[in-house]
């Protein structure tokens, strides 16, 4: 079981609710800076200690599974952010395989700050990733949506097959937005781990 979550602009409370309500052992923080200028709350020391007051542990994981890299080398001309390339890294494998020995483990939700999982990395990048490679997977996804309710991988995969373009016309796999380069900030300690 795999769950995603977007923090949003969800207050601390909200927040810990949702997570508590599915039973979430393990945040994986895949932001690639993980600081919200926003909502404070949501900056690493604060969520950290917020999830642990909770019983939660956080695990940084935006090194790993970010969307916003740091290399120049994985964006495409438009400054998009190129998945295709992403996923074959060193570091992405890395943490997919982080990722995965915790789901064996723990009650595991990644989080990033969108609320809608079809609009994020976590789903379009590392939930896709994780499928292609286990489709047995897919079943067992479930997005926390801002309201609480679940959404299914398979439901979301469903209403994309749907909007499919016409005349064999392929998206290419890459950030929905065009994004700058992630500024050099300190990564944050990675002393939590699954």
């Amino acid at each position: 079981m795999l769950y995603t979550i977007g923090h949003s602009s969800h207050s601390p409370e909200r927040f810990l609710q949702l997570l508590r309500t599915h039973g979430v052992e393990v945040l994986a923080d895949v932001r690639s800076s993980p600081f919200s200028r926003h909502f404070p709350h949501f900056n690493a020391p604060e969520l950290r200690a917020l999830l642990k007051g909770a019983g939660i542990l956080y695990v940084p994981m935006g090194q790993e599974l970010g969307g916003r890299p740091q290399s120049p080398d994985l964006y495409d001309a438009e400054g998009h952010a190129d998945y295709a390339k992403m996923s074959k890294t060193e570091a992405f494998r890395r943490g997919l395989g982080r990722l995965r020995q915790g789901m064996e483990r723990y009650r595991v939700a990644l989080m990033c700050s969108e609320e809608n999982p079809s609009e994020c990395h976590r789903r379009l990048l590392v939930v896709r990733v994780l499928c292609d490679e286990d489709p047995g997977l897919c079943a067992q996804v479930l997005h926390i949506r801002g309201n609480g309710e679940l959404q299914s991988e398979q439901e979301l995969r469903q209403e994309e097959a749907l909007e499919q373009p016409l005349f064999g016309e392929v998206r290419p796999w890459r950030s929905p937005k065009s994004i700058r380069l992630a500024s050099p900030t300190r990564p944050p300690s990675s002393s939590s781990s699954f």
